[in-house]
């Protein structure tokens, strides 16, 4: 399986521009799902910066969905 920096490498190439917080949130998802290391917050409560971290948690979940179901299938991740 890919790394969780090369599988959002690969969505910022193939995606719309976003936030350095909306890919940490991605990235944060992703080491959980594939290297189990624990997501900490790291924005205070009602700022923008909380919003973009959290939909990038959000494509982590995505993002990760979409490469197991690419190993199940037998395709490359």
């Amino acid at each position: 399986m890919n790394t969780p920096e090369a599988i959002v490498d690969a969505a910022k190439r193939n995606g719309d521009k976003r936030s350095a917080e909306y890919w940490r949130g991605a990235l944060d998802v992703l080491r959980f799902r594939i290297q189990a290391v624990r997501i900490q917050g790291p924005y205070r409560e009602g700022t923008v910066q909380l919003d973009a971290y959290f939909s990038g948690n959000e494509r982590g979940h995505a993002l990760w969905r979409a490469s197991v179901a690419k190993l199940a299938s037998g395709e490359a991740a």
